[in-house]
């Protein structure tokens, strides 16, 4: 829903808008937070079937800039 709305207000921007990079960024941080969503459901359910090693460090760096803006 977000990936949506952000696309829609960067269609709605004008080319060279300074907005438009701040609006990439909410996009980006969305589909980050949409595909951690995704492999934490995905472990989830192997978890109950086969146990496997998983690299949260791997898994956790792809929003890290996201997260140090925050912070």
């Amino acid at each position: 829903m977000i990936v949506g709305h952000a696309g829609t207000l960067s269609d709605r921007l004008s080319p060279g808008d300074p907005r438009a990079a701040q609006v990439d960024a909410i996009r980006r941080a969305a589909q980050q937070a949409a595909a951690l969503t995704q492999q934490l459901l995905a472990y989830r359910r192997t978890q109950s079937r086969q146990p496997a090693v998983r690299n949260l460090n791997k898994i956790v760096d792809g929003p890290r800039s996201m997260l140090q803006r925050l912070v």
